[in-house]
């Protein structure tokens, strides 16, 4: 009966500790393609600065509920002279917390991303 009711604890913490990281791990891959279609919806904007990509992301990010400074989103910006081709990328390191209920584990990601157009 002892043994019955632990393994019954030990699936109930599991369960528990899953669903934590499966919402975290929701949120930051919605965040990854936020920022993927930011990047790809640039050319349509009015305003293709790097200071306002990277506030945009930013306040995003803290929509989300993610650890994100502005130094951590490096963006850049190329164009080709030959073809006239840019190329815009974006590398994104950020943190986001994962509650278990006693003590908070920190998730570390970091998504690349890049348009040409």
């Amino acid at each position: 009966m002892l043994k019955r009711i632990f393994v019954f604890i030990l699936i109930g913490a599991a369960f528990f500790v899953g669903m934590q990281f499966i919402s975290v791990f929701f949120y930051a891959l919605e965040f990854d393609d936020f920022v993927r279609d930011e990047l790809k919806f640039v050319p349509a904007r009015e305003d293709e600065s790097k200071e306002h990509l990277v506030e945009h992301i930013v306040q995003e990010g803290e929509y989300y509920g993610l650890n994100i400074n502005a130094k951590d989103v490096l963006i850049e910006k190329t164009t080709a002279n030959d073809s006239g081709i840019t190329t815009l990328s974006a590398d994104v390191t950020y943190t986001t917390p994962v509650d278990l209920y006693y003590f908070t584990y920190q998730l570390h990601r970091h998504i690349h991303a890049s348009t040409m157009y």
